[in-house]
């Protein structure tokens, strides 16, 4: 999927939401005075979240979450994934791929994918990548 758009509760030094999903994988840098920051981060708060909207109804298959590389991989733990109010995982370790396949058994369709850090910590990520099918129309019968 692409062309998604991205929102956080505060905007974390210049790390925008919006890099979250740039497609970019450059793991080197952080600080906002370069040209090759991808790093997406909030304020070290509580509560903390970011929202991917998808632009349509879409059948997920996998979500998956590459987490910041440069530092403090363990400030992901306790992170929430949802497909809309659909749980799809919880970090209770620190990786730096967390990765949400979705069960063919169980479909999940979803307007928006949303991460929800609930400690006292930064929501930090390089890059969140959605595979899915659709858009799916309102009256679909099978979404």
């Amino acid at each position: 999927m692409s062309d998604q758009t991205t929102s956080h509760a505060a905007n974390g030094g210049g790390h925008n939401s919006g890099l979250a999903v740039d497609g970019q994988f450059v793991f080197s840098e952080w600080a906002p005075n370069t040209p090759v920051r991808t790093v997406s981060h909030t304020l070290k708060l509580a509560n903390q979240k970011l929202w991917i909207n998808l632009g349509g109804l879409f059948r997920i298959h996998r979500v998956q979450i590459w987490n910041s590389r440069h530092c403090c991989p363990e400030r992901f733990i306790g992170t929430h994934t949802y497909a809309d109010s659909k749980l799809l995982g919880v970090a209770i370790s620190a990786k730096y791929l967390y990765d949400y396949d979705i069960d063919d058994a169980d479909p999940t369709y979803a307007r928006s994918i949303t991460l929800h850090q609930i400690r006292v910590e930064y929501l930090q990520i390089s890059e969140v990548l959605v595979w899915g099918s659709g858009p799916f129309a309102e009256d679909d019968k099978f979404a």
